[in-house]
């Protein structure tokens, strides 16, 4: 009896032992994982990419980001964003007091060599979106629509993204991950924001989408031909669902670009990103 007591009290203390190695195994892990991606952030904000965009991208966007940034000269464009109903809404216009609505562009061009100029390779694309506070009062199912110049761009379909964040006090739940658009076309794509109520009852509503867009042309950095400079746009559209039935919002495609199809009770926000490149 004695011998088997001996027996469970050293087995107990082996898994004891065993336990806090493992504890502080995983601690030094995720220590290891944040000092990485800080270092990773560092190098990035050293190449140009703005902090204030950083914060708002996943690790794994970073870590692309930075693998990127071995290869390639990387430029960040600023973001113009509109709520004008004559650009970009349908119908009525989402203030930017009830939603932040934004599109990042980062273009990736080659290392300059010798007789070799820059050229444009891909552009990294993302798209992010926040209700503020009490907004919005209705919550289903939104969508969001990407543009691009189908000519000069072509989408990669390996590195599409999406997520919906559930805010919870000092929380955010992730739900609604999407590894592919809903609709897919030559020179644009749709895919759904999750605004469901939960029983958690979530007191901010965001998420975030990011894919690339592959180079189709040859593009170069503006110092390349400065003379010869052009410009494309990425737009994309927010169109929010105010149907207090919960009548779900639907894409169109005309074969180039993906829209939503028309309702009377939808409210829309534009958001466009201008690429800047030169041509010989």
């Amino acid at each position: 009896m004695k011998v088997l007591k001996r027996g469970i009290s050293i087995l107990i203390s082996f898994c004891l032992v065993f336990s806090l190695m493992v504890t502080a195994h995983c601690d030094s892990f995720d220590g290891q994982q944040i000092s990485l991606q800080g270092t990773q952030i560092e190098y990035l904000i050293s190449v140009g990419v703005p902090q204030s965009y950083l914060e708002r991208r996943t690790p794994d966007e970073i870590s692309f980001l930075f693998e990127l940034a071995q290869t390639h000269t990387l430029q960040h464009f600023s973001v113009s964003t509109s709520y004008c109903e004559n650009d970009y809404a349908t119908f009525g216009t989402i203030p930017t007091s009830d939603m932040t609505f934004t599109v990042d562009c980062v273009a990736a061009f080659s290392l300059s060599l010798p007789n070799q100029p820059s050229r444009l390779d891909c552009v990294a694309v993302t798209i992010d979106y926040r209700w503020h506070s009490g907004h919005p009062l209705v919550r289903f199912e939104d969508a969001i629509t990407v543009e691009w110049d189908s000519t000069l761009f072509q989408f990669n379909g390996d590195a599409f993204n999406s997520v919906d964040y559930h805010h919870m006090g000092s929380g955010a739940a992730p739900v609604n991950r999407q590894f592919r658009p809903a609709k897919l076309s030559q020179g644009g794509l749709g895919y759904y924001a999750n605004l469901f109520n939960t029983s958690t009852n979530p007191v901010l509503y965001s998420g975030s989408a990011s894919f690339l867009l592959d180079a189709r042309e040859n593009m170069y950095a503006t110092s390349e031909y400065p003379s010869n400079m052009k410009r494309s746009l990425v737009t994309a559209e927010y169109t929010h669902n105010k149907n207090p039935l919960g009548i779900g919002l639907s894409f169109s495609d005309n074969g180039f670009n993906i829209s939503v199809a028309p309702g009377a009770l939808q409210d829309s926000a534009g958001a466009s990103c201008p690429i800047t490149y030169s041509v010989p």
